[in-house]
């Protein structure tokens, strides 16, 4: 049995492997090497501009579709956070919302409008939440998973 060498996953998510200079001379230098005649060595080198074609357009249609995933799950976890917090209002504090009283929807607007500033202002989440302490005292730290 013939020994390939270790056995290196492809990463999807990763291109650094493909996109290696020394890996293109390589291969070049082994069609050049291989003995084949001119017309096969064109035949195998369309073949490889294929195949790199097609690594491209299925790396940017799983590019584009894991960034429509993360979409989706930023967007589950907004609406969960301002449903918790309108039900915290409601429950915790009796805030109201009726046709006098405009407390809870009030403050998801100022909220989401405060979200809108700092990002604006080009904040990371690791300097608003040093801003938070500086000015509140109150040390906000992710949960570990």
């Amino acid at each position: 049995m013939m020994d390939l060498g270790p056995q290196i996953p492809l990463n999807v998510l990763s291109k650094t492997k493909r996109e290696q200079e020394n890996t293109l001379a390589e291969v070049a230098a082994m069609i050049n090497n291989s003995g084949m005649n001119r017309g096969q060595r064109r035949r195998l080198e369309k073949a490889l501009k294929k195949t790199e074609t097609i690594t491209s357009h299925s790396q940017k249609k799983l590019d584009k579709s894991a960034f429509k995933e993360y979409q989706n799950c930023l967007d589950q976890s907004m609406t969960h956070f301002f449903a918790a917090m309108a039900m915290c209002m409601y429950e915790q504090y009796h805030w109201k919302e009726d046709d006098t009283h405009d407390q809870i929807s009030s403050l998801m607007v100022r909220l989401s409008r405060t979200i809108d500033k700092y990002d604006a202002q080009g904040y990371t989440t690791e300097d608003l939440t040093k801003l938070v302490e500086d000015k509140t005292g109150i040390v906000l730290v992710p949960e570990k998973h």
